[in-house]
């Protein structure tokens, strides 16, 4: 039996490669690259893209495109199999519209969204999917169920071996990338000194310390490309660092989990900050109930304060003045990612 601690995701996956990640990375980037410009054509003005990492996988191309693309993003909540739609640019009503997933196994998130059409879209025709990867049995069951939308694919799997070992070489362009997978919290991309890495650590550390009084501890992360290095600081009492942060009621909320994400790129001294926070909502029944006391939040919202919006649907009196438990968790993370801006301006020798 393997010794589960010498298990990590260089021993799992690395040996298997026959390239290193970054060519893979590169390869995949290339193909990726022509295969937008193929199959997402000026009919198809109206993107949507299933979260989180196919949004991740598609967007660089979809940003640096000459074309006007209404792009936007679907998550699917498991609880309710509800889905959220989070606009990043405008929609062409005239135009009728695409949907794009890094990979297609079984085909349930696909089969998911496409059947909530009517419900969450049902403005934007969706008359094709494009998948980076699909295995062919599920993506034999998608076209079966709906014969009158277009597939398309830049990589067939005949056998779930087959995907499992592409779906493993995506990790390359993943950890390669800057931009984190994660898409529902804040981050931003700093230019830095040229440092070490322990020194970085240290510094950031201190950082921290001027900024909230509590306990938090440092984690190396794996990652599959050597020249980027990734570490997470867990802080250990949420609620210090929430003091001055008065738009949250602890009576309803409470941080489940507060960490800040880091990833350091050694080649170009680029540094990545993510601000993230989990946050639970009281009472139970809310957990249990959400999708219907919090209706339209969940499906069109940009990320901002719902009682700023009518987008939150409160059904009863008793929950007017309540946040929906999405939004007050990307601001608590924004607010997070203020304040260790803030104290970034106070360490010149390190942002240069």
């Amino acid at each position: 039996m393997p010794n589960l601690s010498e298990i990590n995701i260089e021993s799992k996956f690395s040996e298997s490669f026959d390239q290193d990640p970054i060519d893979i990375a590169n390869h995949i980037e290339n193909q990726l690259e022509k295969f937008v410009l193929s199959e997402i054509a000026s009919d198809f003005s109206n993107i949507y893209v299933l979260e989180r990492k196919g949004l991740n996988l598609f967007r660089p191309y979809l940003d640096h495109s000459e074309k006007s693309y209404g792009i936007n993003s679907i998550k699917i909540l498991s609880e309710s199999k509800i889905i959220r739609i989070k606009r990043y640019s405008p929609n062409c009503k005239q135009k009728e519209s695409i949907l794009l997933t890094d990979a297609i196994g079984e085909g349930n998130e696909v089969d998911i969204a496409l059947s909530a059409r009517g419900t969450y879209f049902s403005e934007k025709k969706i008359s094709k999917v494009c998948t980076y990867l699909a295995k062919k049995e599920g993506l034999d069951k998608l076209i079966y169920k709906y014969p009158s939308i277009e597939f398309k694919y830049s990589k067939l799997a005949m056998n779930p071996d087959e995907y499992q070992e592409e779906h493993r070489r995506l990790l390359c362009v993943y950890h390669n990338r800057m931009e984190p997978i994660d898409g529902d919290h804040p981050y931003m991309i700093l230019n830095i000194n040229q440092i070490e890495l322990a020194l970085l650590k240290e510094k950031l550390q201190s950082i921290i310390s001027s900024i909230y009084m509590g306990e938090f501890s440092i984690k190396q992360d794996k990652l599959l490309i050597n020249s980027k290095k990734t570490f997470t600081i867990n802080i250990h009492n949420p609620d210090l660092f929430l003091n001055g942060f008065s738009l949250m009621d602890p009576k309803i909320y409470d941080v489940d989990r507060m960490q800040f994400r880091f990833k350091y790129d050694l080649e170009t001294s680029k540094l990545r900050i993510m601000a993230l926070s989990l946050v639970n909502y009281h009472p139970p029944r809310l957990f249990k109930f959400f999708h219907l006391i919090f209706g339209n939040c969940l499906r069109k919202m940009e990320v901002r304060f719902c009682k700023t919006t009518v987008g939150c649907n409160t059904r009863s009196s008793q929950f007017v003045v309540i946040c929906c438990p999405h939004c007050i968790d990307w601001n608590i993370s924004q607010y997070l990612l203020t304040q260790f801006e803030e104290a970034i301006k106070m360490n010149p020798d390190i942002f240069g």
